[in-house]
């Protein structure tokens, strides 16, 4: 049997704090079976901090579900789900996010 094609999907989380909520989403990245492409941590700005992960993630499977799922705990207050980039629009894809964040 083949596996399904993979997709990269990038997911922005904001996080409480750095180190626990970076932890938790790759643990939780891996139990779900997807593959690691990159992840960036950066501190803005506000003092927040915000990780990049772009996954591989089985073509069909709905990134809102993933992002859902990645916001299970507490120290994960928010994951968006960037569109993929156009050829040339890789600089704007932030603008255009999907926000899911906890209520």
């Amino acid at each position: 049997m083949t596996a399904p094609a993979q997709q990269r999907t990038v997911f922005r989380a904001r996080l409480n704090e750095a180190y626990d909520g970076a932890i938790r989403l790759l643990i939780d990245a891996q139990r779900f079976g997807l593959g690691l492409h990159a992840m960036t941590l950066e501190t803005t700005a506000t003092g927040e901090t915000e990780a990049m992960l772009t996954l591989e993630v089985p073509q069909g499977t709905g990134a809102a579900v993933i992002a859902e799922r990645l916001m299970r705990h507490p120290v994960v207050r928010q994951v968006d789900v960037l569109p993929p980039p156009a050829a040339n629009d890789e600089d704007d894809a932030g603008a255009r996010a999907l926000a899911l964040a906890h209520a």
